[in-house]
């Protein structure tokens, strides 16, 4: 069995997991070294996992860039996949007039240990245009507990 864990606590692979088991079984993930994550007939996805909440979520220009055309050289729609601690939220981002700027003292990665700081160029989305695909608020629960996925069903 499958427990919910409250989003705050997501990493990539939980993020993965919630998404494939409620909304896309067919989903697919590519080679760890791919530029996007995973696909189905339709999608390309990338997902990113926040902390925080924030008010417009960051997307990174060169993942941008890797997730359009990935979409346009297969024939799918590109989704932007991001869990914050009050839910999921998905963006169609071909669909979303994004305006790139330099932000100096980033992280290389957040992955590898690798603590370089670079200069990034970046683009905000608004949270009005992405598509909630789960809220804190709308969790369910029975005595105390989160729901486990197979009883939502």
């Amino acid at each position: 069995m499958w427990e919910i864990i409250e989003p705050k606590y997501w990493d990539e692979t939980l993020l993965r997991e919630f998404i494939k088991m409620i909304y896309f079984p067919e989903m697919v993930m590519y080679d760890k070294m791919s530029r996007v994550d995973d696909h189905t007939d339709r999608l390309e996805i990338e997902f990113k996992c926040r902390k925080e909440n924030w008010n417009e979520p960051m997307i990174e220009e060169e993942k941008y860039n890797a997730l359009i055309d990935r979409a346009k050289l297969n024939k799918r729609i590109p989704v932007y996949i991001c869990s914050f601690p009050s839910g999921v939220k998905m963006f169609i981002v071909d669909e979303i007039d994004i305006k790139f700027e330099c932000v100096q003292d980033m992280p290389r990665t957040t992955q590898f240990d690798n603590k370089e700081r670079i200069t990034k160029r970046v683009g905000y989305l608004k949270l009005d245009d992405g598509i909630t695909l789960l809220t804190v608020d709308h969790m369910l629960y029975e005595n105390g507990r989160v729901l486990e996925l197979d009883e939502w069903m």
